[in-house]
């Protein structure tokens, strides 16, 4: 079992983050700029998970390539970190 949590550090305040990852959908609530949300328990952690974010005036989403079959990551605990990049939302991984 893993556990997964998102920092936001898009510099905009998000309303609603949703994290999926292996078919499973976890919304994450509201995250202010800056702000870590709580561990929530994972069966499967993916590098490349699918994230949507919104907030005021913003809709963001990022995708996994299509067809890529994505490995587990070895049981932990990993911080999903948010940022903008040319105004694409970018999703880097820390292992916590």
């Amino acid at each position: 079992m893993s556990e997964i949590r998102v920092r936001n550090d898009t510099g905009v305040a998000l309303d609603d983050v949703q994290v999926t990852a292996a078919d499973v959908a976890q919304s994450l609530g509201p995250l202010p700029p800056g702000a870590v949300s709580s561990w929530r328990p994972a069966d499967a952690v993916h590098r490349y998970p699918a994230v949507e974010a919104s907030g005021p005036g913003v809709d963001l989403m990022h995708l996994p390539f299509e067809g890529d079959a994505q490995a587990d990551l070895p049981a932990g605990r990993y911080t999903y970190v948010l940022r903008l990049e040319g105004g694409r939302l970018v999703v880097g991984l820390e292992e916590d």
